[in-house]
């Protein structure tokens, strides 16, 4: 299980390994070994924030 995040503040992204490292140490993003699970999950949240801003 893996978990994006975009910390907008600082216009940066962490990708981290839930089962492997649930307290989140070893950030993957932009690891060549993670770019399919990094692909998928920002296709993901891309998603979500355009239908969250179609809302409005």
């Amino acid at each position: 299980s893996k978990k994006l995040i975009h910390v907008i503040s600082q216009q940066r992204f962490e990708l981290y390994d839930l089962v492997a490292d649930p307290k989140e140490k070893q950030n993957l993003y932009g690891q060549a070994s993670a770019k399919a699970a990094q692909d998928e999950l920002s296709a993901l949240m891309a998603h979500f924030v355009d239908v969250v801003l179609a809302k409005k």
